[in-house]
């Protein structure tokens, strides 16, 4: 049994000037993936009548019904199988933990039924802190308190297990930020977590013009497009748990090809495929 899950960044943020035909296309473009799952961020309410359960985190949902420029938020669109949100991790023994979310519509979990495998998968959003025109603007600081809050749930390493998003962060980041940003990857592997990206960096090209260290070891992929930046940047990351879905992991691709994403936002979908 196969499954897919993509990750995509809607670019809603800009929400001046999106109209109901351009809410129409992105999530047009969502189905036409033809994923299992779907992690979104800067994500606008579906259409009426959209054909997937999608379950926004709950201050996305309370923006989404408001409307106006802030009306975007994190969600997790789930086609054709069982899902349920879920608020709570376990902690030792039958105890369990609500999950606190200290930034608003930062991150939303969720538990989907895949011909019977019961899988968590958590999409999240490195919240940018700060004034965003001045150059002192962190990711880092937000995207370390939602992996506080997200511990109980993500520690769960008996259980099949996807993070992904659009972190706002990366190891492209120039010294001395570079080593601060190196940091949340690392937390995120304590968890029992690998890059899917990562993992498969060798069933394609190296990526041109990265500015990271690695070198001829490079296996970054570019997600984001910044006019203002000639860095071909990842932001946009699939993780999965190491034990129970990384040796079942058999491609991951930034769907950067398609003139069309580019269009649609700022983001190209990172799309990974497993062998249940």
């Amino acid at each position: 049994m196969r499954f897919t899950i993509a990750t995509w960044n809607m670019d809603h943020w800009k929400g001046v000037g999106r109209d109901r035909e351009h809410t129409a296309k992105v999530w047009q473009y969502v189905r036409e993936l033809g994923v299992d799952v779907v992690l979104l961020q800067e994500a606008v309410a579906p259409p009426t009548g959209f054909d997937a359960t999608v379950l926004p985190a709950p201050d996305a949902a309370a923006r989404w019904h408001s409307g106006g420029r802030a009306a975007f938020g994190t969600a997790i669109a789930v086609f054709g199988h069982q899902v349920k949100e879920v608020d709570f991790g376990p902690l030792l023994g039958d105890r369990t933990a609500r999950l606190t979310q200290t930034h608003a519509a930062a991150f939303v979990a969720a538990r989907v039924v895949v011909s019977g495998h019961e899988i968590t998968v958590v999409s999240l959003y490195g919240i940018l802190e700060g004034p965003l025109l001045d150059k002192q603007t962190y990711a880092v600081t937000s995207m370390h308190r939602s992996l506080s809050d997200l511990t109980p749930l993500l520690n769960a390493r008996s259980t099949m297990r996807v993070l992904g998003g659009d972190l706002n962060v990366s190891t492209q980041m120039r010294p001395p930020d570079r080593a601060a940003h190196r940091v949340v990857f690392d937390r995120i592997a304590a968890f029992g977590l690998g890059d899917c990206t990562r993992a498969t960096a060798s069933a394609r090209q190296r990526l041109g013009n990265c500015i990271c260290e690695e070198g001829d070891a490079c296996v970054h992929v570019q997600t984001h497009r910044n006019p203002r930046s000639p860095v071909p940047w990842q932001l946009d990351y699939l993780f999965a748990s190491e034990k129970q879905l990384m040796n079942r992991l058999t491609s991951c691709r930034a769907v950067d090809d398609d003139p069309r994403i580019w269009e649609l936002s700022d983001h190209c979908p990172v799309v990974a495929e497993f062998e249940l």
